[in-house]
């Protein structure tokens, strides 16, 4: 069986939810009011409670046990990897339901924990990239021309789909197929990146190379994030959420690099790459 993102958005956060009512439910033991008669309240009749098994929980309570539900035996963990977070969540959920006793907390501290990680990028620094000492005009002119040959250096296929449409596609049909149109424009960014990190860096420009690389970075994991949304929900929706902000930073890496490169006196001509690469508008 196959979980879709929906689903398993439903299952976790409503549990979340669920959880909370009863973790934040009102403290009852001071609601008895002073002066009250209890000899005028109505007698109470218990219905006398029942244990047929003698395993501890009444019969009443039983469709309720925790320790009844096995997800294995409702065929919701078949099929789900724990390599991915969607994965790993169901089969801490799996866990706790199979343990009584398990402290509620638990259980959200560790969803809470495994979604902060998955959203989390490891940051390139100088230790990763080549960082030059020479910061002279023709240094500097070199390495703006390369950055720009380096973001028109992976054109995507002609007939490629912005990946936003071809994520709605895919989910709209589901089909995950589709989302196989998404690879060059995966490749596309960790090219751009690894050529970034390759590249030799005047020291003066180590900041802005830094936030480039790691932007392109990012968007190539958001994308891939993209590509497995019917196996990985929780982290394609993660990355989903992160795209946005990503795209916006992207704009923000390229203006500043080229707004610094301008402010150090570098002026393109017609011949070079950088030219038609970037506006900088002061």
């Amino acid at each position: 069986m196959r979980l879709d993102f929906r689903t398993i958005l439903a299952f976790i956060f409503g549990g979340v939810l669920l959880t909370g009512a009863f973790l934040l439910k009102p403290d009852r033991t001071n609601l008895h009011k002073e002066g009250t008669n209890d000899e005028s309240a109505a007698t109470r009749n218990f219905i006398p409670v029942k244990d047929s098994d003698n395993n501890g929980i009444p019969d009443w309570q039983e469709p309720f046990a925790v320790n009844t539900i096995n997800l294995d035996d409702l065929g919701m963990t078949s099929g789900v990897s724990t390599t991915t977070v969607t994965g790993q969540l169901v089969s801490s959920l799996a866990d706790y339901l199979a343990g009584g006793d398990n402290d509620p907390n638990s259980v959200l501290s560790l969803i809470g924990s495994e979604l902060m990680t998955s959203a989390v990028d490891s940051q390139y620094d100088d230790t990763d990239i080549n960082i030059s000492e020479d910061n002279s005009p023709a240094a500097l002119r070199n390495y703006g021309n390369q950055v720009a040959l380096i973001a028109n250096g992976y054109p995507l296929p002609a007939d490629t789909k912005n990946e936003m449409v071809i994520l709605n596609d895919a989910f709209l049909h589901d089909d995950p197929e589709a989302l196989e149109s998404l690879d060059p424009i995966i490749a596309s960014y960790e090219g751009m990146r690894d050529d970034m990190l390759e590249l030799s860096v005047p020291s003066s420009l180590k900041r802005e190379h830094l936030s480039l690389a790691n932007v392109y970075n990012a968007l190539a994991i958001d994308i891939q994030g993209f590509r497995y949304v019917f196996e990985d929900a929780i982290t394609s929706t993660l990355r989903f959420r992160r795209y946005p902000a990503d795209r916006s930073a992207l704009q923000a890496a390229i203006s500043n690099l080229y707004l610094k490169l301008h402010q150090s006196g570098i002026q393109w001509s017609d011949e070079d790459p950088a030219s038609s690469f970037v506006e900088v508008r002061l």
